[in-house]
């Protein structure tokens, strides 16, 4: 009998080995079909939108979205991909949106009365701050880059992703007449050992969380 569970142990183990070699090298040669290809068509990335725990009507401080002065032709960054490029790139709107909920609930969450504007309210300058007059502080800037560098690495099927933001801050006090500006500049190396527009995306939200408590740390105290 304890032949005979040995034995048994022997070949479930064996057929274990088997199934993920099997899984290693169904991976390896869907990317190797990949970089095969003589054109790899382009990825768009979207960017999930929380939902808004800023509901307060009442508040004083306006956040308008930034504007994306990183978009030329959609284009954010370069996925690499054997010997082979992929085009990443987003829709208009959409790292914006992300930007402006992640980041006012943020705000909302430290306790500070926020409502966020579709509109572009203000021009981010102190002569324009004359127009604000409901207004005690308002937020708004301008996303001047956002990159996202991928690279897999096809021996270990794994993907390197290289995010990078850089984003201009402005907090304009309403009352006093003063504009604060703040350059955040975040970056953030990541990796994983999935290929998957879901788990792009999965780490682009990632990322884009994280900007946002950069951003809040450096504009908070001008609240």
């Amino acid at each position: 009998m304890e032949h005979v569970n040995r034995q048994m142990t022997t070949e479930i183990t064996v057929m274990s080995l088997l199934t993920k070699s099997a899984t290693l090298l169904v991976s390896a040669l869907l990317l190797a079909g990949l970089c095969s290809c003589s054109v790899l068509p382009d990825k768009y990335l979207f960017p999930s939108v929380p939902s808004q725990n800023v509901v307060d009507q009442d508040g004083r401080i306006f956040f308008q979205k930034f504007t994306e002065d990183f978009l030329v032709d959609d284009l954010i960054g370069v996925h690499q991909l054997g010997n082979r490029q992929q085009k990443l790139k987003a829709m208009t709107g959409e790292v914006a949106n992300a930007l402006q909920t992640l980041i006012g609930n943020r705000l909302a969450g430290h306790h500070h009365n926020v409502q966020l504007a579709d509109n572009q309210l203000w021009d981010l300058t102190v002569n324009d701050l004359d127009r604000q007059d409901n207004k005690t502080v308002i937020i708004g800037g301008r996303i001047r880059r956002l990159s996202i560098q991928a690279s897999t690495i096809t021996a270990l099927v794994a993907t390197e992703y290289d995010f990078l933001v850089e984003i201009d801050c402005y907090v304009g006090r309403v009352e006093e007449k003063k504009v604060f500006k703040r350059t955040v500049r975040y970056s953030h190396k990541m990796i994983s050992f999935l290929y998957s527009q879901k788990e792009m995306e999965r780490l682009l939200d990632k990322f884009l969380s994280e900007t946002a408590v950069q951003v809040v740390e450096n504009i908070e105290s001008f609240l």
